[in-house]
């Protein structure tokens, strides 16, 4: 016995009992893995630009902290900023919850000699050198930008395999479903399952540090600005602002 497809592109092969089992075959321009930000946003972006999209990432549901902040936050600069705003994302987040990076104060470990380096948005003639925004707020816009996106189709089952040859790519999916697409876009973080599947090699080399995320409300304004310390040893300590007198702590620890 074959398999048999129907024009809308679901396949049955039957078993050894003779029963058929259904699979679905999905083909698109593009196929991107991932369900972080950048996997969402570069679906977006492809989309925007004409192209059919397939994107494969968990229906993970993100929800806004109600009393706390939230400790992975991303610091975007200029190109982030016009990129979301172009998808109509950017004004979608809670701006409440967006604080922008006025300035930038930099600090070495030199033994107390005072050096240091410093920027601002007036010198550099822009509104905001970055904007501080919480990982929720900004996956929360790109879901809602999602759901309504024309030529995005969103899978959230789990790729298994995939076979790539010099005309098109397939990815078969863990419930036995299939994408054939021209293009696969590895977005799936440090630990890529793309990059492994497409045997791309990478060197790893340890900084032989830790990363400490806390969040703090201070008794003193930041008044904007981004500070990092240099401190030879003990790693590289960065606050970062938030709304009010919040910042976020991000110690690059030995």
């Amino acid at each position: 016995m074959q398999s048999v497809c129907s024009p809308a592109g679901v396949c049955a092969s039957p078993d050894r009992g003779g029963v058929y089992n259904y699979q679905m075959k999905f083909t698109c321009d593009i196929c991107v893995i991932g369900g972080g930000a950048i996997g969402k946003a570069t679906a977006l972006a492809l989309a925007q630009a004409g192209h059919d999209v397939t994107l494969l990432s968990p229906d993970a549901a993100v929800t806004a902290p109600q009393d706390h902040w939230d400790l992975r936050v991303y610091a975007l600069n200029q190109g982030a900023n016009a990129l979301l705003s172009s998808l109509k994302v950017w004004d979608a987040m809670d701006q409440a919850r967006i604080a922008p990076v006025d300035a930038m104060a930099i600090r070495g470990d030199d033994a107390g000699l005072g050096g240091h380096l410093g920027f601002d948005a007036y010198g550099a003639r822009v509104g905001a050198l970055a904007w501080i925004v919480e990982d929720s707020n900004l996956n929360q816009a790109l879901d809602s930008a999602l759901r309504f996106a024309p030529g995005v189709k969103r899978i959230t089952t789990t790729a298994s395999e995939l076979h790539i040859d010099t005309n098109q790519a397939i990815v078969t999916l863990d419930n036995g479903d299939n994408v054939t697409c021209s293009l696969v876009v590895g977005a799936d973080g440090a630990n890529s399952w793309v990059r492994g599947q497409a045997d791309i090699n990478i060197d790893y080399r340890s900084y032989n540090q830790n990363a400490v995320v806390a969040n703090f409300e201070c008794e003193r304004p930041h008044h904007g600005t981004a500070s990092q310390w240099f401190l030879g040893s003990e790693g590289i300590v960065a606050l970062l602002p938030l709304p009010g007198n919040r910042v976020s702590l991000v110690w690059s620890a030995p």
